[in-house]
């Protein structure tokens, strides 16, 4: 699971109702990670609607130079202008099998026999007092 949050600010002088900047996190391991900063300078307004053909994506990324990246198998690729894939040499850490999964299973052994010591004493502490109770109700009864 992947997980984000959006800080919005909106500037006292703005009059449209919207923020004057947009900042997107990923949260990961109880920290965040500042992805994506987006300043809004100026916003104006056409006159006439777009088309829908105007938000394909593939005009837009023609439109601004960008170039598409495929992300699959632990690789990214490089579109290239032929249609082809080029596959990227990306640094990123290899995360064991087991992390943040299995925290249990990076306790040492002391923490374990510590925990089933503490709860076998917690037991027997608990028989001996209902069986010394037991015991003094016994004497009681025999008593009257």
């Amino acid at each position: 699971d992947v997980y984000w949050k959006i800080r919005y600010t909106y500037s006292d002088d703005n009059t449209a109702p919207m923020p004057s900047r947009i900042r997107c996190f990923l949260l990961q391991n109880n920290a965040e990670f500042e992805i994506a900063d987006f300043n809004i300078h100026q916003l104006l307004i056409s006159t006439h609607a777009m088309s829908l053909d105007d938000f394909r994506p593939a005009k837009i990324a023609a439109a601004n130079h960008w170039q598409f990246l495929l992300h699959t198998n632990d690789a990214v690729y490089l579109t290239t202008k032929e249609g082809t894939l080029q596959k990227l040499e990306v640094s990123r850490r290899v995360l064991p099998p087991d992390e943040g999964r299995n925290h249990l299973a990076k306790m040492p052994p002391g923490v374990y026999a510590t925990w089933a010591g503490t709860n076998l004493s917690i037991f027997i502490l608990a028989w001996r007092v209902r069986a010394n109770k037991s015991l003094n109700q016994q004497t009681k009864d025999q008593k009257l």
